[in-house]
């Protein structure tokens, strides 16, 4: 198997202005670690991989490893499988050991998923190829309504929703039928390519971000229930306090009532709403913003920035010893999805 060094660093003094531009970062359904976007390449300081564009790292656990986890990595038009232990991020000794490579996408692969729920790891990617590809045990490609690159795919806090953003400035809500997927519902509100969609904690609100020709707008939609009927009930952009550039990636945090975004402009704003309300059950509550930021949080509370300087910075609470394992999925520019190990050095 090979072995890779991961290039994270770490920090605890406060990070200083953005020199690079933020290509994305968003959390995860399962409490924990975030997953980091980058443009930069060498976060992983393996010679063959210096050349690619890493486009995603995802970090998930499940129920049904406790002191192991699984990572993926997008790279090569496939999706490798690695494996790791416990992280020792102060001493900076990780390793990881490719476990698996998923091919099937024939371009460059955007974006992966992790299902939140079910006993066995479910893996969802996406591909300039127009496809979403489902894999498990064997993988199920979706293609019907899907005209152009996917740009960003999303599970539902349930599991039975997938969301599928596109360059055609569509997101389309796929619902699980077994061993099919039926496109559900089409949103449609943005007039270009979309970069990013997620949703928060409850499933009653989904959130994506656009290019919109250079207008830098995210759209919140909203539903009563996680049954795929979404409205737009809100435009972000620079006349609240929006991004000045194009927004990549979006993400709500644990309770669902505040989310992050992160764009060209170099910053990460926060933006948050009325929890009261949102549980309310009474309908929509609006989303203001609260504060322009260079970090991003995970549930078990690891502040992260990540960018195209080459690096992963952390910080982490003095007293936060969580050795909680995580699965992680990571994607590239040249189509390749990779499963990773990510292992305690001797």
């Amino acid at each position: 198997l090979l072995s890779l060094s991961c290039a994270l660093r770490h920090s605890l003094r406060r990070y200083p202005a953005l020199s690079v531009i933020l290509s994305g970062v968003l959390s995860i359904a399962d409490r924990l670690l975030l997953a980091i976007e980058s443009r930069s390449s060498s976060l992983i300081s393996h010679p063959d991989l210096l050349s690619q564009l890493v486009l995603l790292l995802l970090f998930l656990v499940t129920q049904s490893v406790i002191s192991n986890g699984f990572l993926c990595l997008l790279s090569d038009f496939e999706l490798s499988c690695w494996f790791f232990g416990e992280m020792d991020l102060m001493e900076k000794k990780l390793e990881l050991v490719e476990l698996h490579k998923l091919e099937g996408h024939t371009d460059r692969v955007w974006n992966v998923s992790w299902n939140p729920v079910g006993t066995l790891p479910i893996l969802a990617s996406c591909s300039g190829d127009n496809t979403v590809r489902i894999w498990e045990q064997s993988s199920l490609s979706l293609t019907p309504g899907l005209a152009r690159t996917v740009r960003s795919c999303a599970w539902s806090p349930s599991g039975k929703l997938l969301a599928t953003a596109s360059f055609d400035g569509t997101t389309a809500i796929w619902q699980n039928l077994g061993d099919e997927f039926e496109c559900i519902s089409t949103l449609e509100e943005h007039e270009n390519e979309v970069k990013s969609v997620s949703w928060n904690a409850a499933g009653s609100y989904l959130a994506t971000c656009s290019r919109d020709n250079y207008d830098n707008t995210i759209k919140v939609w909203w539903s009563e229930d996680d049954d795929g009927d979404y409205q737009c009930v809100q435009t972000l952009d620079e006349s609240n306090n929006g991004h000045s550039s194009t927004v990549w990636a979006i993400s709500f945090n644990a309770a669902g009532d505040k989310m992050v975004t992160c764009s060209d402009d170099l910053t990460l704003k926060i933006w948050e709403t009325d929890i009261a309300m949102m549980h309310s059950g009474e309908g929509y509550a609006s989303w203001t913003h609260l504060c322009t930021y260079s970090a991003h949080w995970s549930r078990d509370n690891i502040i992260a920035i990540g960018a195209g300087d080459d690096a992963i910075r952390l910080f982490v609470d003095s007293n936060n010893d969580s050795e909680e394992n995580r699965l992680l999925a990571s994607a590239s520019d040249d189509g390749m999805v990779k499963i990773w190990q990510l292992a305690t050095k001797p």
